[in-house]
């Protein structure tokens, strides 16, 4: 699923070589969208000068904006419209994230991870998001490293997404995001769960990186 995000690429006021007394000019082209989550990505790597490239994607993807989601994929939508403020300095929300890994059943206890965090009354949205970098696909058009992520509602159930009757793993994208507006309080637990690592032999132990966030905005 590509694009991962969108952001400005027409409309573009840049410094051109001099024509008479000319020397700015409004264009497009990606190779101005480019730069602006380039910029944004130097940004969080000042805030968080540790964080893995799966974080950085992670908090640009997080943030954005009237995009796609994991039940609702639209690629002229991406994961949504870059945010640069909220995604170097998320304010007005609850707001947690980690850097962990997972492990196939061969190498240990560690094939899920559970984060449980508190959602009060009158709270607007949770956003969500899982990013990991997968290996290249060579056998199959799916993912080689398949991860998951589930949200478990305070009543224990899993949160299915919007128009869903039964629940379904994403075993094409590497990133996952889940808006649930208008949420009921109490305790909520996002799961990440091994699915599937490549091991062709299943004797190898295997472990597999990722990040995620999560968000709760508030109400206003």
């Amino acid at each position: 699923f590509k694009p991962d995000i969108l952001a400005p690429g027409s409309s573009i006021t840049t410094s051109t070589l001099p024509n008479g007394n000319i020397y700015y000019k409004n264009t497009v082209g990606t190779s101005f969208a480019a730069p602006h989550v380039g910029a944004v990505a130097a940004q969080i790597l000042k805030q968080y000068p540790s964080a893995s490239p799966a974080l950085v994607k992670n908090f640009i993807i997080a943030s954005a904006y009237e995009g796609s989601t994991t039940d609702s994929k639209d690629v002229d939508r991406a994961w949504g419209r870059l945010n640069a403020h909220d995604a170097v300095f998320p304010t007005d929300y609850y707001d947690e994230y980690d850097e962990d890994y997972v492990e196939n059943e061969l190498s240990g206890p560690f094939q899920e991870r559970i984060y449980q965090f508190n959602v009060s009354a009158g709270s607007e949205e949770i956003i969500v998001t899982l990013v990991y970098s997968d290996e290249v696909a060579i056998l199959n058009d799916g993912l080689l490293n398949n991860i998951d992520l589930a949200m478990e509602n305070p009543s224990g159930s899993t949160q299915l997404p919007s128009g869903y009757q039964t629940y379904n793993d994403d075993y094409y994208n590497n990133v996952e995001k889940y808006v649930i507006e208008d949420p009921v309080s109490g305790i909520w637990k996002s799961r990440v769960k091994v699915i599937h690592l490549n091991d062709f032999f299943g004797t190898i132990p295997k472990t597999q990186a990722y990040a995620i966030t999560i968000r709760v905005i508030k109400a206003s």
